[in-house]
């Protein structure tokens, strides 16, 4: 199952290229990024790492947060969108390759910064997914991670709209895994643990930002970007589409 995952996961990554450029115009994602990017310190990280750097837009956006002799690093599975992060990189400061989320290819305790967006959940695992970040993060270092809330109204209505399919063709439902949503609590549980600090920042609230068959046109926030507000309220955040992780590793 996995195996096959991870093929269908390339698969998808290799067709992300046109949707990747696009989303970049939309005003509701370009806040998502710019806001959540303002809740790292860079003034004093010399490695940093962005695990599934896509297109490389993210590491833009940073790389003015940072210092001038910072070292950063961008890593993704697809080769077509590499390519694309290295033609907007004019005097190679970054340094980008080819590598799989789930086993990074660096030794522990390398990096004082990393952060993963938009990716963890296009993993089969998200959590074991966020424990490589920490296992390749300093101590005191400082991680940026976010997960799709399996509960927010746009999932559960995907589930459902799943489900109706599967009960007019006479088929059994199985949940797709090309994308795996963590429930709110698990995220807690996450941050019960011992060796990190962080807190849950939630984004896309209450809202639907997708509904089925309608997909980007059911998206309340691209046409009201502004009510995509960050809520560091426990209650609140929790009925986020998006839940936002930010600390540091013990």
């Amino acid at each position: 199952m996995k195996d096959r995952t991870k093929k269908n996961q390339l698969s998808f990554s290799e067709k992300w290229v046109n949707r990747s450029a696009s989303l970049y115009r939309l005003d509701h994602h370009n806040k998502y990024i710019n806001e959540i990017l303002e809740l790292i310190d860079y003034s004093d990280a010399g490695r940093i790492l962005e695990v599934g750097c896509g297109n490389g837009k993210v590491i833009e956006k940073m790389k003015s947060k940072t210092k001038k002799d910072v070292s950063i690093t961008g890593i993704d599975i697809s080769h077509e969108l590499l390519k694309e992060a290295k033609k907007s990189d004019e005097h190679n400061e970054i340094t980008y390759f080819q590598s799989d989320a789930e086993k990074l290819p660096f030794n522990d305790n390398s990096f004082d910064v990393v952060m993963s967006i938009s990716v963890l959940w296009y993993m089969y695992n998200p959590i074991e997914t966020f424990n490589e970040v920490l296992r390749v993060l300093k101590p005191g270092g400082q991680f940026l991670v976010d997960f799709q809330n399996r509960y927010h109204i746009s999932y559960v209505l995907d589930d459902l709209s799943g489900i109706i399919n599967c009960w007019r063709k006479n088929k059994i439902y199985k949940e797709e895994k090309l994308i795996t949503r963590v429930s709110p609590l698990s995220v807690k549980r996450l941050l019960s643990r011992n060796d990190i600090s962080g807190r849950i920042r939630g984004y896309y609230c209450v809202l639907p930002n997708y509904i089925p068959y309608l997909g980007d046109k059911g998206n309340f926030f691209k046409y009201f970007p502004y009510l995509n507000i960050g809520f560091s309220n426990s209650f609140l955040s929790m009925l986020c589409a998006k839940l936002v992780v930010i600390g540091e590793k013990l």
